[in-house]
């Protein structure tokens, strides 16, 4: 808790003296507003376009499993979505600090096409944070990995971690299974550790009956957002074979996220749709559903799995898809993958300026859906551990940054931006946490 506290303390401050500090959030709560307006015209264009209705009773009573069944993307195309990265990405770009308005500045927005707001942490403040990811400590994500070739003394220490697993499923103890978390949850039990660590002890029995309560309200109306939501699930899942076995459940799970009014706060978007057409309050965008596909690995459950999904929306991914000044808001991730690249990869910086790359513009879509469709599944499980974990999103910059230096060799011989985009287009490959200890504890890049 005093490790974040003092990150919390190295982001919060903003980059404008104290007394202009009331004006740094106004021009961001202007930007939200603006973003805000746009969606909302975005979305109110589509159901004009296509003569979508708000909002009708359905006609019959079906079954939960029907009525997911029949909603289909049409009259929509499967492309069609409200926004995605670039749009988000755009808003955020166009921001303009009225308190820095130097040279220096002109300069350094010119170089990295991002404005600097906010303090960023240092990297001895990442590495404060960050600490239970020391290359020291037992990993789940790097020794498992060497079961043929392991030490005597780290199997016993693997064995020693399940047995902890085992007894943190069984006591329900929230700080507890949030903690154990930033070294890795074991594949069988990662399930019960989450849902206490996200949950706050709340039982299976609890979230059965209010879900099954909630659809007893869903069934009786159709809405204009079932369209996009549908159209969103059969484009990613009709090209990724991790998740077409799961397409009616996920679909399930955002119908049931965006219908359920008890989501609705300004934190989650507060856009100014009808609340009949939009009970959440969230518009969807595109490629939502891959925050909820990889859940479907680990929860059989519906029910289950929509209050963990829920949970883990509302305390961290909202923060990737709003503008806001919240200490693990995309403002601030963006701005610290962007220090970490000047302060530590400058000269690479430099060159893939040159061949006409912003790096951020290359991040931004791996941080903005938490490298879910990026990495493996079950490399994504194990970066969600330390997001859950560690209770930050800082992973993501630092991930984001450790994969250009990683590829820095072959990004030094590129000449052209389409081989830069190359060689970062699939990484798939790649182990999350001996990336995240490359960037944390490396001391030459």
């Amino acid at each position: 808790q005093q490790q974040q506290q003092q990150l919390d303390d190295a982001v919060q401050r903003p980059q404008a003296l104290t007394s202009q500090s009331e004006k740094t959030i106004d021009f961001i709560a202007a930007a939200q507003r603006r973003w805000r307006r746009r969606i909302e015209s975005r979305f109110m264009l589509i159901v004009k376009e296509y003569k979508l209705k708000l909002s009708t009773p359905s006609q019959t009573h079906q079954s939960r499993e029907k009525f997911v069944d029949n909603i289909r993307p049409e009259p929509l195309s499967m492309t069609m979505f409200v926004y995605d990265h670039t749009d988000l990405l755009d808003a955020i770009v166009s921001i303009t600090n009225p308190n820095t308005t130097t040279f220096h500045e002109s300069v350094r927005i010119a170089r990295s096409h991002h404005h600097r707001f906010f303090r960023t942490p240092r990297l001895v403040d990442l590495k404060n944070l960050f600490a239970d990811l020391s290359p020291s400590k037992l990993q789940i994500g790097t020794q498992d990995a060497l079961l043929s070739n392991m030490h005597p003394s780290t199997a016993e220490e693997l064995y020693e971690r399940e047995e902890e697993g085992r007894r943190l499923a069984q006591t329900k103890n929230t700080s507890m299974c949030r903690h154990f978390c930033r070294q890795g949850c074991p594949t069988s039990f990662r399930n019960y550790i989450w849902h206490h660590a996200v949950c706050d002890g709340d039982t299976r029995n609890v979230h059965k009956l209010q879900y099954e309560e909630l659809w007893s309200r869903l069934r009786e109306d159709h809405k204009a957002v079932d369209h996009l939501i549908a159209a969103d699930v059969a484009f990613v899942t009709s090209s990724d074979d991790n998740f077409f076995v799961f397409k009616d459940t996920i679909q399930e799970i955002l119908l049931s996220f965006v219908r359920d009014e008890n989501n609705h706060t300004d934190e989650l978007g507060g856009y100014g749709i009808d609340v009949e057409a939009l009970p959440s309050g969230v518009v969807p965008f595109r490629s939502m559903c891959l925050l909820v596909a990889p859940l479907t690995y680990l929860y059989r459950s519906t029910s289950l799995l929509y209050s963990v999904f829920r949970k883990m929306y509302r305390r961290y991914f909202i923060h990737l898809h709003t503008i806001n000044s919240h200490p693990n808001g995309i403002l601030r991730l963006c701005e610290t993958f962007n220090a970490l690249m000047e302060h530590r990869l400058a000269d690479l910086l430099i060159h893939i300026n040159a061949v006409g790359v912003n790096p951020l513009t290359i991040a931004f879509p791996w941080m903005f859906l938490a490298f879910s469709g990026h990495l493996s599944v079950s490399e994504v499980l194990l970066l969600w551990d330390r997001i859950i974990g560690f209770d930050s999103l800082y992973v993501l910059p630092l991930l984001s940054f450790s994969i250009f230096s990683f590829r820095q060799k072959a990004l030094f011989s590129a000449t052209t931006k389409k081989e830069v985009q190359y060689i970062l287009a699939d990484f798939r490959s790649l182990s999350v946490i001996p990336m995240l200890q490359y960037a944390l504890f490396t001391h030459s890049l």
